[in-house]
């Protein structure tokens, strides 16, 4: 999971990969979060299962955070 999150990450344009995996940053766009992660859970793991990928829920809000249009979650 850390591979292929870090994967995903380094291939967004316009994010800092580093903030991405190893920042804080405070949770302000909330649709976005929302959307990114249902995709997750949709196309990747299902949270509830695997409650290793609950550790990772950071990294998606810092990438939100770096977003300029929540509709990129997709």
């Amino acid at each position: 999971m850390d591979k292929q999150i870090e994967e995903y990450v380094n291939e967004l344009p316009a994010i800092d990969a580093n903030i991405a995996l190893n920042g804080k940053l405070e949770l302000n766009h909330r649709d976005c979060y929302k959307q990114l992660v249902n995709t997750f859970y949709h196309k990747c793991y299902n949270l509830a299962e695997n409650t290793y990928g609950i550790q990772k829920l950071q990294t998606f809000v810092n990438i939100c955070e770096q977003m300029r249009d929540s509709s990129d979650a997709d």
